[in-house]
């Protein structure tokens, strides 16, 4: 489940007129989620989303750790990150710093695929 495309979803659909229930209740392979547009002119100005409870378990998330995985090391390319890894029915891995722009950031592709936390490798 996305939630950034469920919300773009519920615009697309509030703008061209498709739909005129809010809150709208749309069945998901995660489950029914309910989403309420805010609207402003007519037009969808904000979408939330009640994605659910979050999965912090590391192996039901799925990664190749046990328990929660908060602020874990990662070494990705001769680098060691702080991580935080959670599920709203697909797996994110977070990584929070203090500067952005200063933040060399892991390549996403073939850098984590290879990483022994990666469970399909």
């Amino acid at each position: 489940m996305c939630g950034n495309g469920i919300r773009g979803l519920v615009k697309f659909a509030h703008d061209r007129g498709l739909v005129r229930a809010n809150p709208l209740r749309i069945e998901t392979d995660a489950g029914v989620k309910t989403v309420e547009a805010e609207l402003a002119g007519g037009r969808v100005a904000r979408v939330t989303v009640d994605m659910g409870v979050p999965v912090w378990n590391g192996r039901q998330i799925p990664v190749a750790a046990d328990g929660e995985v908060v602020e874990r090391p990662l070494e990705v390319g001769g680098r060691t990150y702080r991580v935080t890894c959670v599920s709203m029915g697909n797996p994110h891995c977070v990584v929070f710093v203090d500067d952005v722009e200063g933040c060399r950031s892991p390549r996403s592709d073939r850098a984590s695929s290879t990483t022994p936390s990666s469970r399909d490798g």
